[in-house]
């Protein structure tokens, strides 16, 4: 025969099990925040080193772009081949170099300085049409900048938890596509390049006195 202690105990737990499924997780800005304990200021840094570095990244890319413009297909396949090497020789370097970095906030900075301005120098050799300069320096700035990154998803793994790591991952490559997409779409107008080029500066700055 069945045991009625048993039969209750069953009844108890189909019970709580059918509460638990009927309980709805109120949608608020709770439901997206909870079991994360990151700090504002941490999300703010990391989301601003992001950000600058993607769109350093992309200002390569642009200037790839520029060099497609002059019809000189040579040229393309040469900045090509610059920019996936780098990124290529960044991932292999990243690896030896990341966790030997005592002051990732410090590196990450001296790497954006060094990145806005060569960019800037960039744009004058494509000017005067100066390609291997160019060239190098396109090897030079996206080793610099996948570094960068690798360093900059360490200090993800350091500041965050286990259980809150994919959230804060996804949180933070959301907002930087919004502010990527949004900033992307006034450059249609030139003097919109100015966004881009600020966001960095005050990224240098925010972390000058991080």
């Amino acid at each position: 025969m069945n045991d009625p202690s048993k039969i209750d105990s069953i009844e108890e737990d189909t019970e709580d099990l059918t509460s638990l499924l009927g309980h709805k997780i109120p949608f608020s800005l709770r439901f997206f925040i909870r079991d994360i304990e990151i700090s504002k200021r941490d999300f703010f840094t990391l989301f601003l080193i992001l950000n600058s570095l993607i769109f350093l990244l992309l200002g390569q890319i642009g200037l790839d772009l520029m060099i497609i413009g002059t019809e000189r297909a040579e040229r393309e396949y040469f900045a090509f081949a610059a920019i996936f090497f780098g990124l290529l020789i960044g991932l292999i370097v990243s690896i030896f170099v990341a966790d030997r970095i005592k002051s990732p906030i410090y590196f990450i900075k001296c790497i954006l300085i060094f990145s806005l301005i060569t960019t800037f120098m960039q744009f004058s050799l494509v000017l005067f049409e100066l390609y291997l300069i160019l060239n190098m320096f396109f090897i030079l700035n996206v080793i610099l900048i996948t570094v960068a990154l690798m360093v900059n998803s360490k200090l993800i793994l350091l500041k965050t938890t286990i259980i809150e790591r994919a959230r804060v991952w996804s949180y933070l490559f959301i907002f930087s596509f919004l502010v990527i997409a949004v900033v992307f779409s006034t450059l249609i107008f030139n003097f919109m390049v100015v966004f881009p080029i600020a966001f960095i500066i005050i990224t240098i700055i925010f972390l000058h006195y991080t």
